[in-house]
């Protein structure tokens, strides 16, 4: 580190060259943290490097003090630093809130995913009571079937007894009436005969009276 200082305090001119930053971005201020600037970061390499220059350039004198420019070059370089390490736990935060994001974004997606179980759930349980309603109607529908069933078969029953009664009534009717026909037919070949007796003993009673 004391080299490091003595080197600040020579002229810019013998300074190693920085990289060309515009602006004093996020990334260079925090290279010295994350080692991806090793030119500005105070590790043992650069101070031996730093150590080798000095070297180079020759030790300075004895009580050489810091000019003022330099102790502010010197001031300004910590002061940055401080303020890169400042910095740099907040982005650590903010990483690290941006990671506690994750459990809310997944407590979000599980209230979603039970708001669709639920969902999915009372579709169910909606699916259940139309399919016991429909049972109840089959069954009560079937027990309807049976007693229209039964009724139906009553009611043939009825009907057959009630025809073949008619039938059998009829049949007697029609029986009356055929005997009466023929006792009426009978009758007349009775009277004919009857008749043709009666003629002939009335022809019979003229020939003897013609031969009289």
């Amino acid at each position: 580190l004391l080299d490091t200082l003595k080197l600040l305090e020579a002229d810019p001119e013998f300074l190693p060259p920085l990289p060309y930053q515009p602006k004093f971005s996020k990334d260079y201020k925090y290279a010295w943290i994350d080692g991806d600037l090793d030119s500005i970061s105070l590790t043992t390499d650069n101070l031996e490097k730093f150590g080798k220059l000095n070297c180079s350039l020759g030790a300075p004198e004895e009580g050489t003090l810091l000019s003022e420019t330099k102790l502010q070059n010197i001031m300004s370089f910590l002061d940055e630093m401080e303020k890169s390490e400042q910095e740099r736990p907040r982005s650590v935060t903010s990483a690290s809130q941006q990671e506690g994001l994750l459990p809310e974004e997944e407590l979000a997606h599980l209230d979603q995913v039970s708001a669709v179980a639920t969902e999915v759930t009372s579709s169910i349980q909606k699916l259940k009571l139309e399919v016991e309603e429909k049972k109840r109607a089959v069954a009560f529908l079937q027990r309807a079937l049976a007693q229209q069933q039964e009724l139906t078969g009553q009611h043939v029953k009825d009907v057959q007894k009630e025809l073949t009664h008619q039938l059998t009534m009829q049949r007697e009717q029609y029986e009356g009436a055929i005997q009466r026909h023929l006792a009426f037919i009978d009758q007349l070949i009775d009277d004919k005969r009857a008749l043709n007796q009666k003629c002939e003993a009335v022809v019979s009673e003229l020939k003897l009276v013609d031969q009289k």
